[in-house]
């Protein structure tokens, strides 16, 4: 089973036979900071850890792929969560009882988000209780440095509990990802984390506050600076037409014509259900009405 991040940069450290006064140098990090990242006790700032990959030579990529391997046990887990009716408590219980093995057995911190999806799939408790919960556990999750694919399928199970307002930072910290992270290279993922992305949106929207909602669209443009996937940048293109009729920068027919040359350029890169999906939340937008402040 793969280790925590802070014991695999210690290891790649050794294997290369750094210095770690030459990495700490580089970092910035202090010797007992920089142990108790190794032990996994504390999380570092986003950018004392890309200074110490970087000062280990390796790219966002080969990380990656050292620490965030296809881990099939949790993936399986996660499917029988999934598939779990909400009334099935024997089921369960012997999921949970798994996990907590597995948890004993390895340290692995993600086994974790096994449990809390099992809570937020299972109805155990009242569902404004379970808001209470979504709203501590992801306020804890936000101040992970980065996430892993892990994260984002309990962020997709605990979805329905997630308020608005907690939603918003939320979205924001899986578009930064999809911005910066290879993690989800491929087409499959590239289109799963976009549905999830679009999922957060309609749950902003749910709470009818159209600020709100106008808000966390401008946030996912300014974050996307710069895309590592063709989808991303649709999206992208789409929610700026969007804001700029609302700004009222784009009348009707311009925008118009902008959405059905995007549309077109769907139809040329996408497979038909690909096309589909695109197209039918593009009309959940449209549907969208804003009233100004």
């Amino acid at each position: 089973m793969t280790d925590h991040v802070g014991q695999v940069i210690n290891d790649i450290r050794k294997a290369k036979n750094i210095p770690l006064t030459q990495l700490l140098t580089y970092s910035g990090l202090n010797r007992a900071t920089y142990y108790r990242f190794v032990k996994g006790d504390a999380d570092i700032e986003i950018t004392d850890f890309y200074h110490l990959v970087y000062g280990l030579g390796l790219t966002e990529t080969e990380l990656a792929e050292l620490i965030i391997p296809e881990d099939t046990t949790f993936r399986l887990l996660a499917e029988r969560i999934k598939q779990l009716s909400v009334t099935d408590r024997d089921g369960g219980a012997a999921i949970k009882t798994e996990i907590q093995q597995l948890q004993e057995q390895t340290g692995y911190r993600h086994y974790g988000w096994l449990t809390w999806m099992l809570y937020f799939r299972q109805n155990t408790d009242r569902d404004d209780e379970k808001q209470r919960q979504a709203t501590v556990v992801f306020t804890e999750l936000l101040a992970l440095p980065f996430w892993t694919r892990y994260e984002l399928e309990l962020t997709q199970c605990a979805l329905p509990y997630l308020s608005p307002e907690i939603t918003v930072p939320v979205l924001e910290k899986i578009v930064t990802i999809n911005v910066r992270s290879r993690f989800f290279s491929t087409r499959h993922h590239e289109l799963k984390i976009n549905v999830l992305i679009f999922n957060l949106l309609q749950r902003v929207a749910s709470g009818h506050d159209s600020r709100l909602f106008v808000s966390a669209l401008r946030s996912i443009v300014q974050r996307f600076t710069f895309a590592t996937n063709y989808s991303a940048l649709i999206y992208i293109k789409f929610i700026q037409l969007l804001l700029a009729r609302y700004d009222g920068a784009c009348d009707e027919a311009a925008y118009t014509t902008a959405v059905a040359e995007l549309l077109a350029d769907i139809d040329y890169f996408y497979a038909d259900g690909e096309i589909k999906t695109f197209k039918s939340q593009f009309a959940w937008f449209e549907k969208m009405t804003f009233a100004k402040a």
